[in-house]
């Protein structure tokens, strides 16, 4: 008897909904939105928002910002880059929820090159819920200080330069 009720746990518990996936249809679509800022078409990643999602970059809770506000900031920040990019090695999963919310959440490298020529390397966390083909709410961590300190770098040199012309011989 005790074999049974031991076989009849065993079998329910194999029977438990998967709640955690390496490929699905909602990964491929944070991908696509990942492509549309990648290769700047602004329109296009705005279409991968709700219109009443709610960003979080480097916030908590509470902290939102708008789609547009998002994008917007992306925009500017894309404007010192000669090219930007993330890294193909990314890792990306999508866990189902105890209340049924699909999160994507992605590791990714981003890196830039400055209009100097200068290289920029800083990871990323992106956490998207995605319901109905929308994302409509992320949460965006990312370490902005490699970042900073190379524009920071790049004025420094262009304000020596307008001061004194580099010296030739």
């Amino acid at each position: 008897m005790k074999y049974i009720s031991l076989f009849s746990l065993l079998f329910i518990a194999c029977q438990a909904e998967k709640q955690y996936f390496l490929e699905s249809p909602e990964i491929d679509f944070v991908k696509k939105a990942n492509d549309a800022y990648v290769n700047g078409e602004w329109d296009a990643l705005r279409s991968y928002f709700a219109d009443t999602a709610s960003i979080y970059n480097n916030t908590w809770f509470g902290e939102e910002i708008t789609p547009d506000e998002y994008i917007n900031g992306l925009r500017d920040r894309a404007e010192g880059y000669a090219s930007y990019s993330f890294s193909d090695d990314g890792f990306y999963e999508m866990v189902i929820n105890d209340r049924g919310e699909k999160w994507v959440h992605a590791w990714i490298q981003w890196r830039g090159t400055l209009e100097n020529g200068d290289e920029v390397k800083t990871v990323v966390n992106i956490n998207q819920w995605v319901e109905n083909e929308k994302i409509v709410a992320m949460g965006v961590v990312i370490n902005y200080l490699p970042m900073y300190l190379a524009a920071e770098k790049a004025a420094e040199v262009e304000k020596v330069e307008d001061v004194m012309p580099p010296v030739t011989f």
